[in-house]
């Protein structure tokens, strides 16, 4: 089971709604290459591999997701291509605070690359899968396993 948090200061929630101001870049250079997969299962690694390898990008979502320490955990991180898009297809069981269940297109950054320049994200207002470049803001979801 993963657990899902988007709001630091309300950690009583399972399920948390993102502040719209937190958007976050993919990486601090247009041109990152760090290797990522698709895989359920490898975002942990994936958000390691980002943090990692721009220590000094704090304006990253994988930054973001790697340092949060959200609840006293040091756990978290940014969900792969395919965890995310699990998290789209359950996101009716997951609760009413994903801002794109109201209508609103929501995009969120997974820790999947698509090249050097560009990586994925889903659009949680028609589950597309798609790329952008990796200096686009948009949001981001912690999760991690317990």
């Amino acid at each position: 089971m993963q657990r899902f948090d988007l709001n630091p200061v309300d950690n009583h929630n399972d399920y948390s709604t993102p502040n719209p101001f937190e958007i976050f870049t993919w990486s601090c250079s247009p041109n990152t290459n760090v290797s990522t997969g698709f895989a359920v299962g490898s975002g942990l690694d994936n958000t390691t591999q980002i943090a990692l390898g721009e220590p000094n990008c704090r304006t990253s979502a994988g930054f973001w997701a790697y340092y949060s320490g959200h609840v006293g955990a040091v756990d978290w991180y940014l969900p792969s291509a395919d965890e995310l898009y699990l998290i789209y297809q359950n996101k009716d069981s997951l609760g009413r605070d994903f801002p794109a269940l109201q209508g609103e297109p929501v995009t969120y950054w997974s820790s999947t690359q698509s090249g050097s320049s560009e990586a994925v994200y889903t659009d949680f207002s028609t589950g597309a899968m798609l790329t952008a470049p990796k200096l686009r803001k948009m949001n981001a979801i912690a999760i991690r396993e317990f």
